[in-house]
């Protein structure tokens, strides 16, 4: 089994926002008080944790990848699991691995011999169960999938980087934290938007699911902004104890964005549905109504995108590009710069073009996804 299938399993273009947010913290506890003077010794827990929350969050793919095989097969048969390239057994084997290293170095962000960073890190993975496992499999619940993405990748993560520098045990990381899971609870449900399709066949009630796309679009629209104006108010009730002007302007800055990203949403909340819509009518065009649209390339890079897009256009292939749509919602994917919010983007043509199509990218998607694989570990 070639390693480049474990690292596609991995989906790495998901690890770099929860290495960051895990350093960045770090660095929020830096500027808190007491100052942390510098010295060589402060970058070593933090680094450490960041490669630790990037790896946790790798096992977490793993283990929804394993819970998610048969909505994949019909969504995402270019995956690994669903397209035989990777065993389930296999699959088992790097899931399990990639929780032990990540406990292991959890472990090991201990300042001070504090091992608060462990415990969040065990505490995070029992949520995330929670969310890919039966029974429970949160997954399906509506806003209680909502709640247990925005627990470990917004609240207990922040509140570990914290961790790597000073203890937790104080209201101010769990303010940060709050802050941070507030905005997840509703960013989260962007990507439903498109996924609904797949999301009715496997009985998940997201919110666009059970609401609508337009007053899913309002109910979210309010974790764009309000976190962000609880800043200030930490600030000068003395709970936030950084820079007061930098808090102040970061503060600003969040908001404003955070507006306009509504702005865009709610000025025409369809716009979020219009993959779902484009990828279920494609397939009925071909009068294949039980086969659903297959992903033929993934990438986060516009310009093998744009020849990829050349190339299906010119064989007549009538195709889609799922995830081009949140990408430019997010106000990056225009301007030609990944957005690891949103992922790449998924070419997807119909079943019945699926063979062409990928025997016609077959050069590019070498580049990006490895070819299958007859071995199985």
């Amino acid at each position: 089994m070639k390693w480049t299938v474990y690292y596609e399993f991995a989906r790495p273009f998901t690890l770099v926002a929860p290495a960051l947010g895990f350093a960045s913290g770090a660095l929020t506890a830096v500027g808190a008080a007491p100052p942390e003077l510098w010295r060589p010794a402060l970058l070593g827990p933090p680094l450490v944790g960041s490669i630790m929350a990037a790896t946790l969050n790798a096992a977490s793919n793993g283990l929804n990848q394993i819970y998610d095989l048969e909505i994949d097969r019909v969504n995402k048969p270019g995956r690994p699991l669903p397209s035989g390239r990777l065993s389930r057994r296999g699959a088992w084997i790097f899931t399990v691995i990639s929780f032990v290293v990540s406990f292991v170095l959890a472990w090991l962000v201990a300042p001070a011999g504090r091992h608060e960073c462990f415990w969040l890190a065990f505490s995070a993975t029992c949520v995330t169960a929670l969310y890919s496992m039966p029974p429970f499999r949160t997954k399906r619940l509506g806003i209680w999938a909502n709640v247990t993405i925005a627990i470990p990748r917004g609240v207990l993560l922040k509140v570990a980087g914290w961790s790597a520098v000073k203890t937790i045990f104080g209201l101010e990381p769990w303010f940060i934290g709050g802050i941070f899971g507030l905005f997840l609870l509703g960013a989260t449900t962007t990507k439903d938007f498109a996924d609904m399709e797949g999301d009715r066949r496997d009985g998940c009630r997201t919110l666009p699911i059970q609401y609508g796309v337009r007053r899913a679009a309002w109910m979210i629209s309010p974790s764009f902004v309000v976190p962000f104006l609880l800043i200030p108010g930490g600030v000068h009730a003395g709970i936030l104890t950084g820079d007061p002007l930098l808090l102040d302007v970061l503060s600003a800055v969040l908001v404003v964005y955070g507006l306009y990203v509504c702005y865009l949403m709610l000025r025409r909340p369809e716009d979020l549905a219009v993959e779902d819509k484009c990828s279920r009518s494609m397939s009925k065009s071909k009068r294949q109504p039980s086969d659903g649209p297959v992903t033929v390339l993934e990438s986060s890079d516009p310009a093998l995108l744009a020849v990829a897009k050349s190339l299906l256009e010119d064989a007549g292939i009538e195709h889609f590009a799922k995830g081009e749509v949140l990408q430019n919602f997010f106000a990056w994917g225009s301007l030609g710069v990944f957005n690891p919010v949103a992922g790449p983007v998924q070419l997807q043509v119909s079943a019945e073009d699926a063979e062409e199509a990928t025997d016609l990218l077959l050069d590019l998607s070498r580049d990006v996804t490895p070819p299958e694989d007859s071995s199985q570990d």
